[in-house]
């Protein structure tokens, strides 16, 4: 799925994908970019990485597609 990254809030990134989910600073690239102020404004892809119904959030993750991709391009 594909989301807006709206803006830098503590500990990573606030996206839209139709609800507003946090995206981990750890998870916006397989190493930790230098600053991910870079990403704001920019429409990303990433996957849920879990859902939290009693506190009502939604965690996703660049990283986990990014890695994805790449084991899958290694098989082929």
């Amino acid at each position: 799925m594909s989301g807006q990254v709206l803006k830098k809030i503590k500990g990573g990134l606030l996206v839209n994908i139709g609800v507003n989910v946090f995206l981990p600073a750890s998870q916006v690239d397989i190493r930790r970019p230098p600053s991910i102020d870079v990403y704001l404004g920019q429409t990303i892809e990433c996957s849920i990485l879990k859902i939290d119904e009693q506190r009502r959030n939604i965690v996703v993750s660049r990283r986990a597609l990014i890695e994805r991709r790449r084991s899958q391009q290694r098989e082929s």
